[in-house]
């Protein structure tokens, strides 16, 4: 009977560890944890290398862990440049097991948002700009499964976009759509999370102009 609980208690714990790794975790309370402002000022300053610019940590956005062999960060920071120019990098650092003695290491990174937009504020992007699309084509299946109709909706044109950042980046975009032979133009808001996940905020008819 003791066996039998040791088997069990054993059992449970791989599943409880086996559904833990590899997956990504929403890190709470970043804001007063000193190590991943440790981690964050590491990627800027491997940032800094590889953009040729001397940026500086403003502020750590969003921090999600995966727990490997060590520690995989993916964090959504900005940073500002000399000339007070702000960005937003999501970016992933991974951190060895510190019995292995390997360095840390910047591994992927990527602009969110550039030019001089703030958080908040909005930055108007090209109609053609791949996340862009991305998010046209997102918008328009959810809408085509909202809809009570039977036929699809079909993507005929992205009329303007513009997006804001905050805690990722929201688009807020016009589409021209037709359903069967009629067209009509839609304003909706998607937001695209540091994960890299969609979201339809919220959807409306434009309205026609006279």
């Amino acid at each position: 009977m003791k066996l039998l609980g040791v088997v069990l208690c054993l059992t449970f714990t791989a599943a409880a560890h086996a559904q833990l790794l590899g997956g990504w975790k929403v890190k709470p309370d970043h804001e007063n944890d000193a190590h991943i402002q440790e981690v964050a000022s590491f990627a800027v300053k491997q940032l800094s290398e590889k953009e040729g610019d001397q940026l500086t940590l403003e502020k750590v956005v969003s921090v999600h862990t995966q727990v490997v062999a060590g520690t995989n960060y993916n964090l959504v920071l900005l940073a500002k440049k000399p000339a007070g120019q702000v960005e937003q990098f999501e970016v992933q650092v991974y951190e060895p097991l510190p019995h292995t003695n390997q360095p840390v290491q910047l591994t992927q990174y990527k602009t969110m948002a550039d030019g001089k937009q703030m958080v908040g504020g909005a930055k108007q992007l090209s109609t053609s700009d791949s996340d862009v699309v991305a998010a046209a084509k997102y918008a328009t299946e959810q809408l085509s499964q909202q809809s009570n109709s039977l036929l699809p909706f079909e993507l005929k044109e992205v009329v303007s976009a513009h997006s804001r950042v905050v805690n990722g980046v929201v688009y807020d975009l016009e589409l021209k759509l037709a359903q069967g032979k009629r067209e009509e133009v839609y304003q909706v808001e998607v937001v695209r999370s540091p994960k890299d996940e969609h979201s339809l905020k919220s959807s409306k008819k434009a309205p026609v102009s006279s």
